[in-house]
């Protein structure tokens, strides 16, 4: 059975849709002649050549719509598929099948989502241990990077005064080496001098002996 899919334009139906039967040509006794290629649910030209809507699609009742509006009719069904203008059902040629099935798909992506959405959670949870223990690490990384830095300044500083105790050695020891020498030197002639003393002295000493 055909009927009106134009909207009531007065009275107190006044945008609701006619819904009155047309007769064997196409004629609505309130709107006149009929066009019976327009989709049931958006109401536009419905076409086997207009693929930007995925073609037509004809309900058992004869009544035609986009592909796209009866996918979106299928998806938002969740008990009996009844035709958006005449009320017939629709769930005859396997479409509750469909219906289950759709929905059976819907709740296993559902369940699908809700097990990404924990793994998610434990990824991010993790992330953040590990961001937590980064953190941690790095403070302790930095706190023995400055350790490290100051002994390096006070190793720098122990190698200065190092050098410069090296120095003052270096000129002790020569001076001790000079004043060594000198001693010698000196001790030498004292000797020398002492063996003349003696001789003077003691001229016979020597010739006695």
């Amino acid at each position: 059975m055909n009927i009106c899919t134009q909207s009531i334009i007065s009275g107190e139906n006044c945008g609701l849709i006619c819904n009155r039967k047309l007769s064997e040509d196409g004629f609505c006794r309130y709107h006149g002649k009929q066009s019976l290629d327009t989709c049931s649910i958006c109401f536009d030209f419905v076409s086997l050549n207009d693929f930007s809507k995925s073609g037509i699609h004809v309900l058992t009742c004869g009544h035609k719509m986009h592909g796209k509006c009866y996918e979106g009719m299928l998806f938002n069904c969740e008990t009996a598929l009844l035709c958006p203008l005449c009320k017939k059902d629709q769930s005859t040629c396997l479409v509750k099948e469909q219906i289950a099935t759709l929905h059976t798909e819907i709740r296993d992506l559902e369940a699908t989502l809700e097990n990404i959405q924990i793994t998610l959670n434990e990824i991010e949870r993790e992330s953040q241990d590990y961001y937590d223990r980064y953190r941690r690490w790095k403070g302790k990384y930095q706190g023995l990077r400055t350790e490290y830095n100051t002994l390096v300044e006070e190793c720098n500083e122990k190698d200065e005064i190092l050098e410069q105790k090296q120095l003052e050695y270096d000129n002790k020891k020569k001076q001790f080496d000079d004043l060594k020498n000198l001693y010698k030197r000196k001790n030498t002639k004292l000797k020398k001098l002492q063996r003349e003393i003696v001789s003077i002295i003691s001229p016979n000493t020597n010739n006695q002996q």
